[in-house]
């Protein structure tokens, strides 16, 4: 029995250091939720409260998260979330086949001025 995944434990899935640490924390079930027909077809929009994992679903999709994704596939804290993410038509055997861009599109803040 695998033990329970939850990066949102840590509050902030950008401040999870490595993208293995990323991988292996994050749960393939949330996968369950998205669309397997036409998925990259349109825009999606993500709404939910904070801390419900927006940014760690946006971060699934970015290039250094599937790199280590597809290298890392045979690992067994992985292999789900690889055939999940597989079956959704984000990587194929020879690697990624789409690629996310995370863009942080909130106020923009200011340094303290002395």
């Amino acid at each position: 029995m695998r033990e329970p995944r939850n990066p949102f434990r840590l509050r902030r899935a950008e401040s999870i250091d490595t993208e293995t640490a990323f991988l292996t924390l994050f749960e393939p079930g949330i996968l369950e939720v998205l669309p397997t027909e036409g998925f990259w077809e349109t825009v999606h929009i993500l709404r939910s409260a904070a801390g419900g994992g927006k940014t760690s679903l946006i971060r699934l999709f970015t290039p250094n998260t599937l790199l280590t994704l597809c290298a890392r596939r045979t690992d067994d804290r992985i292999k789900e979330l690889y055939q999940r993410v597989k079956d959704l038509g984000a990587v194929d055997d020879a690697g990624p086949t789409v690629l996310g861009v995370m863009l942080m599109c909130g106020p923009a803040t200011r340094s303290p001025t002395i």
